[in-house]
């Protein structure tokens, strides 16, 4: 097959849904396929595309970027005179400009359009440029698409309530990088480097964003150190504007120096995080499904807490694997986070129950075919149809 992967930030700041679609354009590739992507060039990371063998990036210019609304101009000629020729397009993204090039384009050609949302088919903050788009664009073209992809029953939910056709939804997990953590790094480089010697660790890994809810896990923090004082908070992450507020926060609640922000970490200074933490926290208001940084947590063999209520939590109930909070109870997340600190002995099963899980169901290898299974039923349904030869 001839596939198009399009996303309009990929780069690994940009979190999962770009490591996603990273691997799995690669594992299209090795099994055969040819995979072209598609992004804007705001934060190109040539180390990051070099990675990727036999994969062809295209990354077009771009021109204006209103409210993360990312505008590019030269997608518009591309698709026009390139998209014909594909197979399948796959879409990882729900709204924005090149969203709607793709759509125009498939629609034209009788290309299979693929959207898979990776948890952002509602908006839950006041967006402006975005929420716009939701209303004279996007919910139409979410039910336009040939399909669309929910991780869990979460995300059906979601496309249901936009008025996407329920036989028009594929419910595919995204394939996690087991490869990656069958050998790991040996205990204490992490600790070394931030001198944290022997003290218990609670990590924040991801976006400092509010949607992210680490100013919830601040709060339950400060009243964690008022059970335990040798307690330390890492927030590993790139800033997303929220840093600044959250520091005034961290002052005020009187745990600034019990508080280490260590920026954008990856590779095996990530792994070496993961295993010297002693809980791993996503503290997600919202979260479509299970974060990045928790189910590497879980492949290190380390303990976590989810936010309730989400479908995040859906997943850790699915897989026994952590614990789950209420967004918003501080004094909850308190007592969890002691209870793992105090005595770890069934946060470590359950993260071991966790771990198995992920490795036996949810590897790359045991997910790529079914990607290739959707992208083949898209286009023999579009052949079956007539809209191309």
């Amino acid at each position: 097959m001839k596939i198009l992967q399009a996303l309009d930030l990929f780069c690994p700041a940009a979190g999962g849904t770009a490591d996603v679609m990273h691997r799995l354009s690669q594992a299209l590739t090795d099994r055969g396929h040819e995979v072209t992507v598609y992004a804007s060039n705001k934060d190109y990371d040539q180390k990051y595309v070099d990675a990727l063998r036999g994969v062809r990036v295209r990354p077009f210019a771009s021109w204006l970027n209103p409210g993360g609304f990312i505008i590019m101009p030269g997608v518009i000629s591309a698709a026009r005179s390139e998209l014909h020729d594909y197979d399948v397009v796959h879409a990882h993204t729900t709204r924005g400009f090149l969203n709607m090039v793709l759509y125009f384009y498939t629609r034209r050609f009788g290309v299979p359009f693929i959207i898979d949302a990776h948890g952002s088919t509602l908006r839950r903050v006041n967006a402006g440029v975005k929420r716009l788009f939701d209303a004279a664009f996007g919910h139409r073209i979410l039910r336009g698409a040939t399909r669309v992809i929910a991780e869990n029953r979460v995300g059906v939910e979601e496309y249901l309530s936009v008025g996407v056709p329920p036989e028009r939804i594929a419910t595919i997990y995204p394939p996690l990088p087991v490869e990656d953590y069958q050998e790991l790094p040996a205990r204490g480089r992490f600790r070394a480097r931030f001198g944290l010697g022997d003290r218990p660790v609670v990590l924040y890994l991801g976006r400092i964003a509010q949607q992210k809810g680490v100013d919830f896990l601040a709060t339950g923090f400060a009243r964690l150190t008022g059970r335990r004082d040798d307690c330390v908070l890492v927030i590993a992450g790139p800033d997303w504007g929220y840093r600044p507020e959250l520091e005034r926060m961290i002052a005020e609640l009187g745990v600034r120096d019990r508080v280490i922000f260590t920026g954008y970490i990856d590779g095996g200074n990530k792994l070496s995080a993961l295993v010297d933490a002693d809980v791993v926290v996503q503290p997600s208001r919202y979260e479509y499904a299970l974060s990045w940084a928790c189910a590497e947590a879980l492949l290190c063999g380390t303990p976590i807490v989810v936010t309730s209520g989400t479908g995040a939590a859906e997943d850790v109930e699915n897989m026994k694997a952590g614990y789950l909070v209420a967004s918003g109870n501080d004094e909850e997340l308190a007592g969890i986070l002691a209870g793992i600190i105090d005595d770890p002995s069934e946060a470590r099963v359950r993260a071991a129950a966790g771990r198995d899980y992920i490795r036996k169901n949810l590897s790359m290898s045991s997910r790529v075919q079914d990607y290739e299974a959707l992208y083949q039923e898209c286009i023999d349904e579009s052949r079956r149809l007539g809209k191309r030869a």
